[in-house]
């Protein structure tokens, strides 16, 4: 661990209940672990870190969306699994060499895009534990047999329907939290299948 060179940064158990540092001081870093620390906030895009190859955040209490991670093309293990990290799944198209991809047991949402077929030839996903995708984050289903696809439309009648629904049902302290601007794939609870 030679820090000062900035190629591994390690800390387990120690960042109790604080944001992800910065660690934009260190351009050369190839590994950051930091896990079961209780971080909260959200995860930075880490745009200064070209080299890192290893990414952890797991056993937090971060709770926003995950970046694109479009300026990180050497990320080959990325371990986010068991924090809060909403939104939809990110493609991780500019990680070619990704070889590990935990994001089990957060809150994850929408169906699977056909841009994460990519992700099925990675040796290792796991998106269990995700109630609102489909299965329950069952990603080897999607990639085996294409269950949880977003479906290319929706007939309008049927979203009107939906609004209608939320409508009538929910009142102050819904717990739908529907977004009516966002598509209705992104609704809590509604899944789109062919």
């Amino acid at each position: 661990n030679q820090l000062g060179r900035g190629n591994l940064y390690n800390i387990f158990s120690n960042l109790q209940g604080a944001d992800i540092p910065n660690f934009n001081y260190l351009p050369n870093l190839e590994q950051l672990f930091l896990i079961d620390n209780k971080l909260t906030g959200y995860i930075p895009d880490f745009d200064n870190l070209p080299k890192l190859n290893s990414l952890f955040l797991s056993f937090n209490q971060l709770g926003s969306n995950i970046p694109k991670f479009d300026s990180l093309p050497n990320l080959q293990l990325i371990g986010l699994n068991d924090n809060g990290l909403t939104g939809s799944v990110p493609s991780f198209s500019a990680q070619l060499d990704l070889q590990v991809l935990f994001l089990q047991n957060n809150d994850l949402r929408g169906c699977f895009r056909s841009d994460l077929q990519g992700l099925c030839s990675v040796p290792f996903v796991n998106m269990g534990g995700n109630t609102l995708l489909p299965g329950w984050g069952n990603f080897a289903n999607f990639c085996a047999n294409g269950f949880g696809q977003c479906a290319g439309t929706v007939v309008q009648q049927d979203s009107l329907e939906l609004i209608r629904f939320y409508n009538e049902t929910c009142n102050e302290g819904c717990s739908l939290n529907w977004d009516l601007e966002s598509p209705v794939n992104t609704w809590t609870g509604v899944f789109l299948l062919e």
